[in-house]
């Protein structure tokens, strides 16, 4: 009888500590999927060029994720008070000496014409090998059709899981005529119109010019974005590509 008291009792112990250990997993589970994930999302755009940094906050703050253009060309990883990825001063220095070497010594055999005519050769094929790659993937979208209709529902649903609170654009834009200009600027009154976004963007009727900022802020989850991917991976066409092949089917590959 004591003997089988004991197992009760350590059978009763096993199982309080799987119950806890599952209870630990599912918390963390939940810690990690549910709470919000923040980003902020800030650019400029002008005649010099693009530039755009931004913010994102997960897991209660405890990681960031920001990059900033206007301090560094780095993407920063932080957890806690913790930088991940951090490069080493003297690599930096290494860089920076390479750069200003290549600067400074003069490039005599690229401005040849043969070395120029090779260049122009190898873009040519580059642009050729892109535009092969997008008839491939047009090919492989016409012979799988089902592929294309759960393809825009998951990006559909990715993008309204990622839809910004706090949107807004500001700037002047200007064309060469000004026949131009009017007619963006009347396309961005009818787009303010129906999608009821903060955008104030002016015309200068001039001259050519454009200097527009933009600013997007939001939050989601994990869970947000990981149900719509799940959901796409076990649809009939998708899974029917992706699902693990037999050994009958393999042997009659």
């Amino acid at each position: 009888m004591t003997v089988f008291i004991v197992i009760l009792t350590v059978f009763k112990w096993i199982l309080i500590v799987i119950g806890l250990l599952l209870a630990l997993i599912l918390l963390l589970l939940a810690l990690v999927l549910f709470p919000a994930i923040r980003y902020d999302l800030e650019g400029h755009v002008n005649d010099k060029g693009f530039d755009a940094g931004f913010k994102i906050r997960a897991l209660f703050h405890l990681l960031r994720v920001y990059h900033k253009p206007s301090e560094s060309k780095e993407i920063i990883i932080k957890i806690l008070w913790f930088r991940i990825g951090r490069k080493n001063k003297r690599v930096k220095q290494k860089n920076e000496i390479d750069e200003s070497i290549l600067e400074t010594e003069p490039l005599t055999e690229e401005d040849s014409p043969e070395v120029k005519s090779s260049s122009t050769k190898k873009k040519k094929e580059n642009k050729e090998s892109v535009f092969s790659r997008i008839k491939r993937l047009k090919n492989k979208l016409s012979e799988n059709k089902e592929l294309v209709k759960p393809t825009i529902k998951l990006a559909a649903e990715e993008l309204k899981a990622l839809k910004p609170n706090v949107f807004k654009v500001k700037g002047v834009v200007g064309f060469d005529s000004p026949d131009k200009t009017g007619y963006f600027i009347a396309a961005v009154s009818i787009v303010k119109a129906v999608t009821c976004l903060n955008i104030e963007i002016f015309g200068d009727f001039e001259k050519k010019n454009y200097d527009v900022d933009f600013t997007a802020k939001g939050k989601t989850s994990l869970f947000r974005l990981l149900l719509p991917v799940i959901k796409f991976v076990f649809t009939k066409p998708v899974w029917a590509v992706i699902k693990p092949k037999s050994k009958k089917q393999k042997k009659k590959g």
